[in-house]
């Protein structure tokens, strides 16, 4: 896992979710808000954050273990999830979604987590500066 090149030093310190958490909760119908996440110890965090989300098994495994590390270290008991067979979500196709504006040539260069980030951006002027913050990531790599 790596951090996207527009987050915050609060992502990077883990004092707030970094992309790959949010997308990876997005992925499996879990869910932490802000104050749960900094309730959580900081070695949870970062594991919440390494962790390799990519399959099904994975998706119910990580929903699992939020479910796990709510009731176990906030006190909150929170429902089984429930999984579906395949996660089909927009930043996982092979193309944009028209709406998005994005080229799709960008597009089949960016990782999941970048995919992600651009597809909830809360404006368009956001997903543009994204846009151009990972395009020179891109060519510099």
């Amino acid at each position: 896992m790596r951090f996207l090149p527009h987050e915050p030093d609060s992502a990077r310190t883990l004092a707030s979710p970094p992309v790959a958490v949010r997308r990876k909760l997005a992925e499996s119908g879990a869910s932490l808000d802000g104050p749960q996440w900094r309730s959580l110890p900081l070695v949870a965090r970062r594991r919440l954050f390494e962790i390799e989300v990519e399959t099904r098994l994975q998706r119910i495994a990580f929903a699992h273990l939020i479910r796990w590390l709510k009731g176990t270290f906030l006190g909150l008991d929170t429902p089984a999830p429930a999984i579906e067979e395949a996660v089909d979500v927009p930043w996982r196709r092979e193309l944009p979604p028209e709406s998005s504006g994005v080229p799709s040539a960008a597009w089949r260069v960016l990782d999941v987590d970048a995919r992600f980030a651009l597809l909830v951006a809360e404006s368009e002027e956001e997903r543009r500066h994204l846009l151009g913050v990972f395009a020179a990531t891109v060519q510099s790599a």
